[in-house]
């Protein structure tokens, strides 16, 4: 007999509970273990079926159901090992999970990555589910003006070719210093600890001004908003695949997947609104896509704009290991994910590197935050 089962338990701070439902809506049946507080009035049929400790599947912020086979009396005969979690992160963010992954290129990438194939542990975290929009930007922004974060400029969205007014297109013409106050003006307006100081004592946040940062002067154990590192930036674009070229795999580079250079939206030259690839894209007049978030939840990894990171640019060593944050100093600053502006799909994958001067602000570069968990 043929029914469909949903998992819901706690596995990673995520909420799952298991419930079986029948032929009809009106027979559903809920069949409950390791309930949480979420679902404590849920009704319980006198049929249960014990917690299964299954191996997780990928994350995912929504809810699916996954196929099983069980009797008519309840019993679960098969499931697939294949889970669907309801984040616990803060809101519009996803967790990242901890572990291991093969970060940089390879032979499959050739030239087009700039890293040896390296293994590389990195604790888990959280993630803005898109890139920061210049409404969110402007709102931080304005609340920091009194509170000494004066020099914040108001950016932009769009770009220099087409300025729209649109608040829900990514902030651009901000340039790495600017992103970094801007995570501490986010922190401290939430009443999150800051990051970013200007001694290594770490007692004088950086509201103002452009400063390189000490690694010392960064407090990587507070729970407020900073850039990732280039490390969990690639992690998180990769979505827990390996050897693919973009963050949905290895499927070809189209306008139905990705903002770039003449790819067909109705924002050519210029930023599509965040999210724009869900499955509601309108490509060349009308043709629609698949939704692009990939395996960990996030939209525009590839594509649209660059995204400012912590690093600075350097030699990557194939003996790196555990959350790495860069070389302590150097001349620019990483930038990853390829732009609206990228004419080769090589600078959309997920292992290639670039950079800029943190002083300088483009139309094709803005930034996603970070947060511990």
């Amino acid at each position: 007999m043929k029914k469909m089962l949903a998992v819901i338990a706690v596995w990673l701070g995520a909420t799952f509970c298991h419930y079986v439902h029948g032929a009809s809506p009106s027979n559903l049946d809920w069949v409950v273990s390791n309930i949480t507080s979420k679902w404590r009035n849920a009704t319980v049929s006198t049929s249960t079926v014990d917690r299964m400790d299954l191996p997780a599947g990928m994350p995912h912020s929504g809810w699916s159901d996954v196929p099983a086979t069980v009797h008519g009396g309840g019993e679960i005969v098969s499931v697939p090992p294949y889970l669907f979690v309801e984040s616990s992160a803060p809101l519009d963010m996803v967790v990242i999970p901890s572990g291991k992954f093969l970060m940089g290129g390879g032979n499959m990438f050739g030239y087009f990555s700039n890293a040896p194939p390296h293994i590389v542990d990195v604790m888990g975290f959280n993630m803005d589910i898109d890139e920061v929009t210049w409404e969110l930007w402007m709102k931080v922004r304005k609340w920091g003006e009194a509170r000494g974060y004066t020099d914040l400029p108001a950016g932009q969205a769009g770009s220099s070719k087409r300025e729209l007014t649109t608040p829900q297109h990514p902030v651009v013409n901000v340039n790495w210093y600017d992103c970094v106050k801007w995570c501490n003006a986010r922190s401290e307006k939430e009443g999150l600890t800051p990051v970013y100081y200007l001694n290594r004592t770490q007692t004088n946040i950086y509201r103002i001004g452009k400063s390189d940062l000490e690694m010392a002067s960064v407090d990587w154990s507070a729970n407020g908003y900073r850039l990732p590192t280039e490390a969990e930036w690639e992690k998180a674009s990769r979505g827990g695949l390996e050897k693919c070229y973009f963050p949905w795999g290895n499927a070809p580079l189209s306008g139905a997947r990705a903002n770039y250079f003449s790819s067909g939206d109705p924002f050519d030259e210029g930023t599509t609104p965040v999210g724009y690839y869900n499955g509601k894209q309108e490509i060349n007049g009308g043709k629609k896509g698949h939704d692009m978030m990939n395996r960990y939840g996030l939209y525009d990894m590839a594509g649209n704009v660059y995204e400012w990171c912590w690093d600075w640019y350097g030699e990557i060593s194939e003996t790196m290991a555990g959350n790495p944050r860069g070389p302590s100093s150097g001349a620019e600053r990483i930038i990853r994910g390829g732009c609206w502006r990228s004419r080769v799909e090589y600078l959309l994958f997920c292992v290639k590197r670039t950079s800029l001067l943190p002083a300088e602000q483009n139309d094709f570069v803005g930034f996603r935050c970070v947060r511990n968990l």
